[in-house]
């Protein structure tokens, strides 16, 4: 007969408690688990190893700066950190508690002032080396208990030349600091995050103010939109109108928002969600003039990845009833090593290239539970949301460009609109042979 667990109870008594709460029993890991180790280490082993037998999804990192994008961009249920260089481990606990609140493990051989910065800088809990890997489950498990779900955030909401930086709590808008209170600050935050959505009064004085008191709060609400309102379009050059009141609810930010991880605000030179991507679609589409087709792709995803900040792009097209990767930018090399070695069109493909005439997003690859060997590739790599756009020549689908990102959410249809004319101006490109090689399965 299996033995109970122990638990302590009570002035130092032992009981067996029968049906108490059982450290094996299901626990709330609705996320990822970002292993940060850096180079071969016997604690990330037995992390790794548990996690495994847990089924829980793991995300390994190496550096301080990777740990902090994958523990933004993606919903994480617990980050654990192992290593036995001190410097290394409180670097990354800093970075990573600058934009993640996840339950946030150390693992190793950190003691005296290492272990109390650590646990100063972030750390909930400091745990020795693994010996015992029961004891290491054990902990794991409490953390994750006593944890809400992982909340995933990125670090910038971009709305035209309105910016929002979420780990900074600075705002800027047509390149010049935008003067907000505490309080003004939230309330925009929280409108963007609802971007062309009617949002209910009462739901802003409780995510703002954080208060049910809705009625003792509704003048003082009104006003502090009123005044943020006037600063953005006071501070807007051409006076334009990001929030407007929705007569019997509410109000609505009313401009399309982007949300984006880290570095991904530098590279969004198109300006998302303004007309100005018609400029940039005219330069794509002189870009691409008189390139032959593997050029004319690689161009066209290095363009899409710029332009919106995504983090990988490919153009796929169908040979002989197996998927060809012409092009690429941002994948991991585990990803195109799978695709190269001959991956069939229909099957256990995320996507069936001959079939699709619309584009589709998805904004969480793991949580479709798909048992296509790609897809879990790239979840397994913190990619959580892509667009794909079949490229149509004369009627038939002659492959498609797939952009992928690390954000939580999927683009917003101004963007999902520029993605697809670009497809498009790329589908012209297609030359008349390879479709003549395209087969239906």
């Amino acid at each position: 007969m299996a033995s109970e667990p122990l638990w302590l109870q009570g002035e130092g008594t032992v009981t067996s408690m029968r049906r108490a709460v059982d450290i094996s029993g299901p626990v709330n890991v609705d996320g990822i688990v970002v292993l940060v180790t850096a180079g071969r280490c016997r604690d990330a082993d037995a992390v790794r190893a548990l996690c495994t037998r847990r089924s829980w999804p793991v995300v390994e990192v190496a550096t301080a700066d990777d740990a902090t994008w994958t523990a933004s961009a993606r919903r994480t249920s617990l980050v654990v950190v192992t290593g036995a260089e001190p410097a290394f481990i409180l670097a990354t606990v800093a970075a990573v508690r600058r934009s993640s609140s996840a339950p946030l493990a150390v693992v190793g051989d950190i003691e005296g002032p290492a272990r109390t910065r650590a646990l100063a800088t972030g750390a909930d809990v400091v745990l020795p080396p693994v010996d015992d890997p029961e004891n290491l489950l054990a902990h794991l498990l409490a953390l994750l208990r006593r944890s809400g779900p992982g909340d995933p955030k990125v670090r910038f909401l971009i709305s035209g030349r309105l910016e929002v930086d979420l780990w900074s709590r600075r705002c800027q808008l047509d390149g010049e600091p935008l003067p907000l209170s505490r309080t003004e600050y939230d309330l925009l935050v929280h409108l963007m995050r609802h971007a062309r959505k009617a949002v209910r009064l009462e739901s802003i004085i409780h995510e703002v103010w954080r208060s049910r008191a809705y009625q003792l709060q509704t003048n003082a609400a009104r006003i502090m939109v009123s005044r943020v309102r006037a600063k953005l379009r006071s501070h807007d050059a051409e006076g334009r109108e990001y929030i407007k009141c929705v007569r019997g609810i509410g109000y609505e930010f009313s401009q399309p928002v982007l949300q984006a991880g880290d570095g991904a605000a530098e590279q969004t030179g198109a300006e998302p969600g303004t007309l100005t991507f018609a400029s940039t679609l005219l330069r794509i589409a002189a870009g691409l003039r008189d390139l032959r087709y593997e050029d004319a792709a690689q161009y066209a995803v290095d363009a899409l990845v710029h332009a919106t900040g995504s983090d990988a792009g490919a153009v796929f097209s169908t040979r002989h009833g197996f998927i060809e990767l012409v092009a690429e930018r941002g994948h991991p090399e585990e990803y195109c090593q799978y695709v190269r070695s001959g991956v069939r069109a229909r099957g256990r493909t995320e996507v069936h290239p001959d079939d699709l005439t619309q584009p589709i997003q998805i904004s969480d690859i793991a949580g479709l539970r798909s048992k296509a060997t790609s897809l879990q590739i790239m979840a397994a790599h913190g990619f959580h949301s892509y667009l794909y756009v079949p490229l149509i020549t004369d009627g038939a689908t002659q492959g498609g460009l797939r952009l992928m990102s690390r954000s939580s959410r999927p683009l917003d249809p101004v963007m999902t609109m520029f993605c697809c004319a670009v497809g498009g101006l790329l589908s012209l490109a297609v030359p008349a042979d390879r479709s003549l090689l395209l087969t239906s399965g």
